[in-house]
């Protein structure tokens, strides 16, 4: 006790500067943060008081009325309740102490501070209904979401105190014994900090985003997760209330040190000052406005209606402000820094819209590599949006430059203060990254209160659905953190190496009894894979009417070889998916939600990839566009291919030139011509080709189609895209017959594998109300020049090409192809598409793609026990 008094002695021998011109600067270093700790230390009982003061009315208000509590939380509540009447009073206390503050300035900063956070309410309940096409902005909507529902006692609590000490400052001219207690001197920023987390503490999306994750539904089936939980009865345990005690707290601390910085950024920012607090501030403001444009572009169109999950919006906030934040730190000049999140916050926002709207997906992590090719990047975006675009950034920039000179001049902070922000940032990441790096493996993650929860929840109901519908639901962030840490694959339960090796031997079996039977060898033959771009017969859909069959060559093709209906996984985009499927056998059903693009997410990645490609010796693409697109010509390069034919990034042999174009993009009949120059009688050949004549926009139509199309419901606009659209798909038909023609007259075998990769993104929802699996319908065919046999198989899906491939040309099987010529045979096609897992499977079936994913988890994300030179993907 005495050395205590001593150094407090000390302490204040300091602060009253007895000794301060005799001092070095180590004892003036320690005066300041003697300074500092005296200052802080006083708030923490205040800070105390007030957690348990809104908590217990946070609490009474978070239970829901059908949730009971035991007997052991009804009386902990007994106890809660006397702790925050005592913490009431305590903070009473200190007002009192402080009464002198209470002012009309005071007062008017408070009713500012309130207003603010009112309209920040009703702004995150507009974010909640963002891109809804039923939604209505009007007076009830406004009268609903204005305020939160659980501020009523909080209110009458403090205008009472407020009041009965402003009027007591008023009357008494004494001192009260009261006033001579040991308690904190606040000042007018405590006070505002104090009414914003109350506000934000007490709001109704704060206890919805406290009970919601960790004790509400997880998934459609509405169980709650709670230690007593059953069909009649819904107890809050001990176990339960620990966890909603801890939930609370872990708020309560965050909202403890965001408050506050909001508010000495809000005087930074009047006083024409700079600081953290203010770059703090202007992220947060920023990755409000952000969010609410990133969730309005993704639930546009088919995903219109669709519920935003708790907590989606919260984390979405922070991610954004932790990149805000970082740019802060690097430039270390407000306005410059502020212009540049501006740029690109506002940039990315509109790709991303942009994107959805073309092609009903967002922007993901391995659309960035789009960055690279910015005149193809930049072909998809009308002119007009472009030039007011570069006319926004100039205009940003000079007002940067004029702004950096009149205000917020100077550093935002010093190095120390930038490198400890860094690490703060740093320390937030690491248990986000951990989490997601340990998706599938629940028991494996660092438990965060709330984000651990978020990241389950309604998972069941909303990953099978891919990647976009995730996107719009758990927010965008959430999948590229997904992207980022997320593994390819969820590892399969009965996954090792004597499974492996089971699962090889049993196929080694298969195919040699269908090997029997077979006679040819795929490699003695060329075969051409075509993804025909968007190509989709439009007569399929009930709405639609066409004066006459838009691909009538097409259908006779399949009618006399083999062909039908292909399932897409995508609706309006997924190209490069379709084309990686076709090589490799690859299901996208297997891979996690997380995987946006195989050639980008998965392929890089492996080892070995088992591409039909591998049989041939010579090997060439073409692609009518740039080779980087999609990651493709590394991809290519990977699979050994010797060419890849394209416009640009690609050898500069390779280059494709002098190219006749339909309407900005390179025809059909122009590929065509291209594959038949590379064409050599005297070789086996492996061709992979993607067209490009068919991609959106469909603004135009100059070929010389006159068919006409138009759909119910449709207006001139959208009937225009349609019509178009189908011309030019007619027009690919005449050349696909045409391109028939000429293969014939080669004497040497040649097998064409022809697939629409997706339906163009012109129709709506309404389209595929009746039949939701119309939306992923294409056509396909396996043509040869030397006779074709038909065959009634309709049913198929891109990554079942190659087995439907070998089983048409009597090809030996790999013991890889002869699992996946048993998941042809044996499992609904639909598996493998977006509605896949409303495909109803037998045990047989499941015990089938069981193995396939055996394997896929091993070749993508395993110990590849069968790597490539494993007899497993050879043929005999």
């Amino acid at each position: 006790m005495e050395k205590k008094n001593t150094l407090h002695n000390h302490g204040e021998k300091i602060l009253e500067g007895g000794e301060t011109s005799q001092q070095s600067r180590a004892n003036k270093e320690k005066v300041k943060k003697w300074r500092g700790l005296k200052s802080f230390i006083p708030l923490i009982l205040p800070s105390i008081a007030l957690f348990f003061l809104l908590s217990y009315i946070s609490i009474k208000n978070t239970i829901p009325s059908t949730v009971e509590t035991s007997k052991p939380v009804s009386i902990i509540m007994y106890a809660y309740l006397m702790i925050a009447l005592v913490s009431g009073f305590y903070l009473w206390l200190c007002m009192f102490k402080n009464k002198n503050l209470i002012r009309a300035r005071l007062l008017m900063k408070l009713t500012i501070v309130s207003m603010l956070y009112l309209f920040f309410h009703f702004f995150i309940n507009l974010s909640n209904h963002a891109g809804i096409e039923t939604f209505e902005l009007n007076y009830q909507f406004v009268k609903a979401n204005m305020i939160g529902t659980n501020y009523g006692l909080l209110i009458l609590l403090v205008g009472f105190v407020t009041l009965l000490t402003y009027f007591w400052q008023r009357i008494s001219k004494k001192e009260l014994a009261l006033e001579r207690l040991a308690l904190p001197k606040l000042t007018d920023l405590h006070l505002m900090s104090a009414v914003l987390i109350s506000l934000a503490f007490l709001d109704n999306l704060t206890t919805k985003l406290i009970w919601e994750p960790d004790f509400g539904p997880s998934s459609s089936r509405w169980i709650y997760r709670l230690v007593y939980n059953t069909t009649n009865n819904l107890i809050l345990a001990r176990e339960d209330f620990t966890r909603l005690f801890v939930d609370q707290l872990f708020v309560f601390l965050i909202l403890l040190v965001a408050c506050p910085l909001i508010c000495r950024g809000l005087s930074l920012l009047i006083k024409n000052k700079t600081g953290f607090s203010l770059a703090f501030l202007s992220s947060f403001v920023l990755s409000v406005l952000t969010n609410y444009l990133i969730q309005d572009g993704i639930t546009s169109g088919r995903l219109a209606n669709t519920n935003i999950v708790t907590g989606a919006i919260a984390f979405q906030v922070l991610i954004l402000i932790l990149v805000a934040m970082l740019i802060y730190l690097l430039i270390n000049r407000f306005v410059i820094a502020t212009v540049v999140i501006v740029v690109l916050f506002g940039g990315f926002s509109f790709a991303n819209a942009q994107k959805y709207s073309q092609r009903e997906e967002p922007v993901y992590l391995s659309d960035v590599s789009w960055l690279k090719n910015p005149k193809t990047l930049f072909s998809f975006v009308d002119t007009k949006l472009l030039i007011l675009g570069l006319v926004a950034i100039i205009l940003l920039v000079v007002f940067a430059i004029f702004m950096s000179r009149k205000f917020y001049r100077g550093s935002l902070m010093g190095w120390k203060a930038r490198v400890g922000s860094l690490v703060g940032i740093v320390l937030i990441m690491l248990p986000i990254g951990q989490n997601f790096s340990q998706f599938s493996e629940t028991e494996k993650r660092v438990k965060v209160p709330i984000l651990t929860y978020y990241m389950d929840l309604y998972n069941s109901d909303i990953l099978w659905k891919g990647a976009s519908y995730t996107a719009g639901t758990k927010s965008l962030s959430f999948s590229w953190m997904r992207q980022i840490f997320g593994g390819e694959m969820d590892k399969p339960a009965q996954y090792n190496k004597a499974k492996v090796q089971e699962v090889a031997k049993k196929y080694e079996t298969l195919a040699a009894q269908i090997n029997q039977t077979r006679t040819e060898k795929i490699e003695d033959q060329t075969v051409i894979y075509i993804l025909s771009e968007s190509l989709s017969n439009p007569n399929r859909l009930p709405d639609v009417t066409v004066s006459e069959n838009p691909l009538p060559n097409i259908d006779a093709i399949k009618n006399s070889s083999t062909g039908g209906i292909m399932y897409s996984n995508g609706y309006g985009g997924g190209t490069a998916n379709m084309e990686a499927q076709s090589l490799t056998g690859l299901p996208m059903a297997n891979f996690n939600s997380n995987v946006a693009v195989v050639n980008a997410d998965v392929l890089p990645h492996m080892d070995f990839i088992p591409s039909i490609s591998n049989a041939f010796e010579n090997k060439i693409a073409i692609h009518a566009q740039d080779a980087s697109n999609y990651n493709r010509s590394l991809i290519y390069k990977k699979l050994g291919f010797q060419h890849f034919y394209a416009l640009s990034n690609t050898a500069k042999s390779d280059l494709l030139t002098n190219q006749a174009s339909l309407d900005g993009q390179v025809s059909d009949q122009q590929t065509y011509d291209d594959i038949l120059e590379q064409i050599n009688p005297k070789q086996s050949q492996f061709f992979s080709v993607m067209t490009m004549q068919n991609h959106m926009p469909y603004s135009a139509y100059s070929g010389d189609s006159t068919l006409t199309a138009s759909a119910n419901g449709f207006d001139a606009a959208r009937n225009n895209l349609l019509q178009n659209y189908t011309r030019k798909i007619n027009t690919t038909d005449k050349a696909t017959q045409e391109f028939l023609n000429q293969l014939e007259k080669i004497d040497k075998k040649i097998t064409v594998v022809f697939y629409g990769d997706h339906l163009p993104s012109i129709y709506t929802a309404e389209n595929f109300q009746k039949s939701p699996i119309t939306q992923y319908e294409t056509d396909y065919f396996i043509w040869t020049n030397q006779g074709n046999a038909s065959n009634s198989h309709e049913n198929i899906n891109s990554a079942e090409f190659t087995p439907k491939l070998l089983e048409t040309q009597n090809a030996k099987v790999s013991p890889y192809e002869a699992l996946l010529s048993q998941v042809m045979w044996n499992v609904p096609a639909e598996y493998n598409t977006p509605i896949g897992k409303t495909v109803k499977l037998d045990k047989s079936q499941e015990a089938i793609l069981d193995d396939l994913k055996i394997i896929q988890y091993d070749l993508t994300s395993g110990q590849q026990y069968l790597d490539a030179s494993s007899s497993f993907y050879k043929t005999k």
